[in-house]
């Protein structure tokens, strides 16, 4: 009795301490992306503002931003100036932001509600960190010592993740939910309604996250080796492939959006234009953990308990597919799948076939080799000839 007693008030502790921090980096560091002048526009949108009416409301709202930070919104680059001088143009960029009404509900939940709009657009991110520290913490909680689980949580959390918190976007809320869905799928595996959910809850989040269904489809599949995959649920696979293929074009139009709102990204206007973001992507790439987690992933292969190779294998596909239809690699679109393999490489320290001295080995070699890949990287892609900054988004 004393010891549930002692992890559910541990747990509350991390709960709490969690939405404490959020809220401290969100409400308190002003930090100020542009993305918030067109989520702005989507919110209004909801109650039939359009056209000239919308444009001039958020961009009066805007201005009542702090002084300092209102050029650099408006005037940085000429896509911005574009946008704050032609309302079509403007009200043309918002179904970029209409496919993620997880995060705009809910910033249109707390204006209605009575919170001033800029403090209702923090809300999300807030939630969503601590959310996803509560999940790290109950996955870590399994697999170290008593006592070690908040530290671990902690080291493995406020690395960077706690930069979430504060930005005006859903991806506090997709990496919440992320953790969440890899966390239920292997603790919980049988819960299919659950994971059902989450993958509702992800694809409302962001489109491009629609892609989980099918590592998640695979693995409920369960099949002993590809070959049996192939011959037992070839049909499966192709209906369930069908119907995402679908759904990744009728969900954005429930939305506002009309069927052609995919092809309006200015990376698919020209093979020229994929290979300049292809190639940004790279460069932004260089230097964060995603290639030494990949490193790692693929050093450990071998000590693998079943369930990993069809999560972080499936896990690996996605974010493989979505930077090829989508190439940009900012890191806060990464964080929970990161969490994830965090979260996989503190089991491999604690298989007993492995070994600590495994451990240690394998992050000594992979990281030299993420050295040298790193540097080769920034040799070829310093090559490429990049246009001049465009201010486009090219993330979903």
């Amino acid at each position: 009795m004393q010891a549930s007693f002692q992890r559910t008030f541990l747990l509350l502790l991390v709960i709490v301490l969690a939405t404490a921090v959020g809220a401290w980096f969100s409400l308190y560091n002003n930090f100020f992306s542009w993305d918030l002048i067109p989520y702005l526009g989507v919110v209004l949108g909801y109650d039939g503002m359009q056209g000239a009416a919308l444009h001039q409301a958020v961009f009066t709202n805007v201005q009542q931003l702090p002084a300092d930070v209102v050029p650099a919104l408006l005037h940085e680059v000429p896509y911005r100036e574009q946008c704050l001088n032609d309302a079509s143009f403007f009200e043309a960029q918002l179904g970029f932001y209409r496919v993620k009404p997880l995060f705009t509900g809910m910033v249109y939940a707390g204006y209605k509600a009575g919170l001033h709009w800029w403090t209702a657009m923090r809300i999300p991110g807030i939630i969503g960190f601590a959310g996803m520290a509560t999940v790290l913490y109950l996955w870590v909680r399994r697999m170290v010592k008593p006592g070690w689980d908040l530290g671990v949580t902690t080291l493995l959390l406020f690395g960077y993740a706690t930069q979430l918190a504060r930005l005006t976007t859903p991806d506090a809320l997709a990496s919440f939910l992320t953790l969440t869905l890899f966390y239920v799928l292997f603790w919980h595996g049988r819960q299919k309604a659950i994971v059902l959910v989450l993958l509702l809850l992800l694809t409302l989040t962001r489109i491009d996250l629609l892609l989980l269904c099918i590592p998640v489809l695979l693995l409920w599949w369960s099949p002993a080796s590809l070959t049996q995959l192939w011959k037992q649920h070839l049909t499966k696979i192709l209906i369930a492939g069908g119907l995402l293929l679908i759904l990744a074009f009728i969900i954005p139009m429930l939305f506002g959006n009309s069927w052609e709102w995919y092809f309006n990204y200015s990376m698919t206007q020209s093979l020229k234009q994929y290979v300049v973001h292809a190639g940004r992507s790279f460069r932004q790439l260089s230097g964060t953990w995603l290639p030494l987690f990949f490193v790692l992933l693929l050093m450990t292969w071998p000590v693998q308990q079943p369930k990993w190779p069809w999560l972080l294998g499936g896990m690996l596909g996605v974010i493989a597919i979505r930077w090829l239809l989508f190439p940009a690699f900012q890191e806060r679109f990464f964080v929970g799948y990161e969490m994830v393999m965090a979260c996989y490489l503190l089991q491999v320290w604690q298989q007993a076939a492995a070994g600590c001295w495994y451990f240690y080995q394998t992050i000594a070699t992979s990281s030299s080799r993420f050295i040298k890949v790193d540097i080769v990287c920034l040799r070829i892609f310093n090559r490429v000839q990049f246009c001049e900054k465009a201010g486009h988004h090219t993330h979903l």
